[in-house]
Parts: C-alpha cells; sequence; structure tokens
C-alpha cells in the first residue's frame, strides 16, 4: 500500500472510530494530550501516526492496531454511504457557505446539532423567517409582522434553552 493509500485507509477508519464512538477531535485531543492539529491531519488523511500513536488509539477505542490501519470491507460500505450524502449535500447546496455549515452539521454529534439548530432559528426569527411545527407535528410559518405574540413566545423558548 501507498504512503496516501495508507493515510487514506487510517483516515477512513480513525473517523468511523471517532463516530462510533461519538467522539469529535477536540475530545480525543484532550483525552489522549494529542495536539488538535495532529488530530485533524490523520482525520483528513494529511498524516499518518507513529506505531505509538497507533497503539494509544487502539487502546483508546478498544480495538486492534488492525482495525486502525488495515482496509476494512464494512467500513468501505459506511464511508461510501457518507460520500453519497457528502455529493447530494453539494448539489443542494446554493452557495459555498451553505455547502460548509451543511457538510460540518453532519460532523457534529447529536448534541452539538441541537445546538446548531436552535441557534439557526434564533437568526432565521431575527430575519422574520421562522418555520415551527404545530400541535400536529406540521410545519407551519410564523410571521413575526403578523403574530408578534407566537413570534416572542419562541424567540423567549429558544434564547432560554440556548443560555441553559
Amino acid at each position: 500500500m501507498s504512503e496516501s493509500e495508507s493515510k487514506e485507509v487510517f483516515s477512513r477508519n480513525l473517523n468511523y472510530y471517532m463516530k462510533k464512538f461519538k467522539k469529535d477531535r477536540n475530545k480525543l485531543a484532550h483525552d489522549l494530550n494529542i495536539n488538535y492539529s495532529t488530530i485533524r491531519d490523520w482525520t483528513n488523511g494529511r498524516a499518518y501516526p507513529r506505531i505509538d500513536k497507533i497503539e494509544l488509539l487502539a487502546k483508546y477505542f478498544d480495538i486492534n492496531k488492525a482495525d486502525l490501519i488495515e482496509n476494512n470491507d464494512i467500513l468501505l460500505v459506511e464511508a461510501n454511504s457518507d460520500a453519497v450524502l457528502f455529493k447530494h449535500i453539494r448539489s443542494f447546496s446554493k452557495n459555498e457557505i451553505e455547502e460548509e455549515l451543511l457538510l460540518k452539521c453532519t460532523m457534529l454529534d447529536f448534541e452539538n446539532q441541537k445546538k446548531v439548530l436552535e441557534i439557526t432559528n434564533m437568526y432565521l426569527k431575527e430575519q422574520g423567517d421562522f418555520l415551527t411545527k404545530d400541535q400536529n407535528n406540521k410545519w407551519i410559518v410564523i410571521d413575526s409582522d403578523n403574530d408578534k405574540e407566537k413570534y416572542n413566545e419562541i424567540l423567549k423558548d429558544i434564547k432560554d434553552r440556548i443560555n441553559k
């Protein structure tokens, strides 16, 4: 396997186990006392770790070293499904910023996705565009000009949740 292929395989495998065990780059860097930029380079396939770091990662995830450095067909299927998702995101995006936002949101864990959604709703309200679900769980538009009371109630609720 070439050096670039090794980096790609390691990157794919590391990203898989980070996602599986719900660990982001910051958590991994903190827990293992490794620079964030090093973790970033590994997950992006720009660098390949020394054997001592592979052993450290394997121990951290309670897996074999081979699980990090060898091709794994199951991981390839999951990586391909992520590639398909990213392709769709790129086709739906109206501009580069929207594409980056959507791609990065898929990398967040569930709790952080909820936080981003709450903040997004707050900004949408500020610009007068707001979608919410009614009691039948259907999406409705709240018009900030014509339904001030409902609008202010929802805005207060979101701000309270963000400040928790």
